[in-house]
This record gives structure tokens, C-alpha cells and sequence, in this order.
């Protein structure tokens, strides 16, 4: 999962906030 948020570092923070 952390390698995802990384590889879409523009996505990461909309992505982890969705994930959490």
C-alpha cells in the first residue's frame, strides 16, 4: 500500500485519505 501511495504521490493524499 505505502509503495502505491508513493508511486502516485499526486494521488497519495486523496488515496490515503480514502484508504483510512
Amino acid at each position: 500500500m505505502l509503495l502505491h501511495v508513493a508511486a502516485n504521490s499526486q494521488w497519495g493524499s486523496f488515496h490515503l485519505f480514502q484508504i483510512h
